[in-house]
């Protein structure tokens, strides 16, 4: 039986990836609620997936002479380039134990991108959107416009991810490598066409806040949880802040070297 009733929303942005990829971590160990963040990229980044050798998916010293913040997360998946007030971020966290379909990680990506679609094309109803088969990824004409990856620690599981609203694909590459075969397989020429936004393909326009805001409330009748607004308490602050400064800022995790943390259970 499920103990869980209600969704927690946070509305928290913070101040760095580093930051906000530390929350997500701070939630998954402190919080015994599902949490949901749903918020707007504000500045520019660099995110690589929990297992990419950091050389091999981005160009890292671009981003250090452009002084573009480098983060590594703890989810799987591919590097991700941030675009300031062009994209929308969400992340996920939810117990196991409450939702044990989500020990099965292709029944939860299909859960969450089935969402997701959904949530988009009651606002952008003059595209088509598709789920990439056996990808994470939601497409347009298999254009990728969202990214999700997926986390499980702490008896959690986290799933968070992107959608492109609106790119600058010069920008975007020249910080993110796209291995040839990569975009070969979905029959594109070039790394630039693997990817899109939805500004290219609709005539909808809308404030990211209000795309946001449409997100909580497709994931509120999905899980059929009571929702909440909440702030973060003072141990999420605490720990998100050492998160960050133990790991997270730590050379030994960005460039995947054997970087273990003991004392968290």
């Amino acid at each position: 039986m499920r103990i869980c009733s209600k969704l927690r929303v946070l509305e928290a942005s913070l101040k760095s990836w580093k930051e906000n990829m530390a929350l997500d971590e701070a939630l998954m160990i402190l919080s015994d609620l599902p949490v949901l963040r749903v918020y707007p990229s504000r500045f520019e980044g660099v995110i690589i997936g929990r297992f990419q050798q950091l050389e091999d998916e981005i160009y890292y010293k671009t981003c250090i002479e452009d002084e573009i913040e480098v983060v590594r997360r703890i989810s799987g998946g591919g590097s991700v380039f941030k675009v300031p007030n062009g994209e929308i971020n969400y992340s996920l966290i939810l117990p196991l134990k409450d939702f044990p379909i989500f020990l099965d990680v292709k029944k939860a990506y299909m859960l969450i991108l089935f969402r997701i679609k959904k949530a988009l094309e009651s606002m952008f109803d003059d595209v088509e959107i598709s789920i990439y088969p056996g990808s994470n990824d939601l497409v347009i004409n298999n254009q990728k416009i969202s990214g999700n990856a997926q986390a499980r620690k702490y008896n959690k599981v986290l799933v968070h991810g992107t959608v492109l609203i609106s790119i600058n694909k010069d920008r975007m590459f020249r910080y993110i490598k796209m291995p040839r075969e990569k975009y070969l397989a979905r029959g594109f020429s070039h790394p630039e066409d693997f990817v899109t936004d939805l500004v290219t393909h609709s005539r909808r326009r809308y404030e990211v806040e209000t795309i946001c805001d449409n997100f909580i409330k497709f994931f509120d009748r999905w899980l059929n949880l009571s929702i909440y607004y909440d702030s973060l308490t003072v141990e999420e602050k605490s720990l998100t802040c050492e998160l960050v400064q133990s790991k997270y800022s730590n050379p030994e995790w960005l460039f995947n070297r054997r970087y273990e943390r003991r004392d968290l259970p």
